[in-house]
């Protein structure tokens, strides 16, 4: 008689399939990730509170410090998280420190290297992929779909907030999407600087 290894296999496997089905039915992943070692895995999705309008955004966060040098709109401008709230310079503020800026560190840090973040001068949104980051979007515009620019001395009031960023925005974070949504920006800058440089 001969020994077939593949249908033996599949037979010893086949008997345990029913038992594998049951226990994986019966497990509350639930209360299993709520448990006090694994509650770190579960991940957070909520976004800081954002306003409806530019003025009210102002006054919310206008008077951010950067939680690492504690200063107000230094050199560099002001970013928040978009999924913490903190308040982090744009650039590298501490001397010493190491080679990569605040906004990667910090998505590297605690976000599992993946963060958006809103600059607090123009509200353009930065997407963070650690290494990767590229800015695209911006989070209040006007009636027109003009985003705010401190050069053209417009009232706050006449800018909201653009809800159908914002939805995308929520998508990213909610299916875990970023580093898809970082790639497919940085692939279509590059795809325009191609077609610009053969035009």
């Amino acid at each position: 008689m001969l020994f077939d290894g593949r249908s033996d296999i599949q037979k010893w496997f086949g008997d345990f399939i029913p038992l594998i089905e049951r226990w994986v039915s019966r497990l509350d992943m639930d209360s299993l990730l709520s448990s006090h070692k694994l509650r770190s895995l579960r991940p957070q999705f909520k976004l800081i509170d954002l306003p409806p309008t530019l003025k009210d955004f102002y006054r919310m966060y206008g008077k951010e410090k950067c939680s690492q040098c504690k200063h107000f709109r230094g050199e560099y401008t002001l970013a928040k998280c978009l999924l913490c709230g903190t308040g982090l310079c744009s650039s590298r503020c501490l001397e010493g420190s190491n080679d990569i800026g605040n906004l990667s560190n910090h998505a590297n840090e605690c976000h599992s290297g993946r963060a958006i973040f809103v600059m607090l001068d123009n509200t353009l949104l930065v997407w963070v992929d650690f290494p990767r980051c590229v800015a695209q979007g911006y989070l209040y515009i006007d009636l027109f779909d003009v985003h705010f620019d401190v050069t053209h001395r417009r009232p706050y009031y006449l800018y909201h907030l653009d809800k159908t960023l914002l939805a995308k925005v929520r998508e990213s974070i909610v299916r875990m999407t970023i580093t898809q949504q970082v790639t497919k920006l940085l692939f279509e800058k590059q795809r325009k600087y191609m077609d610009d440089y053969l035009l």
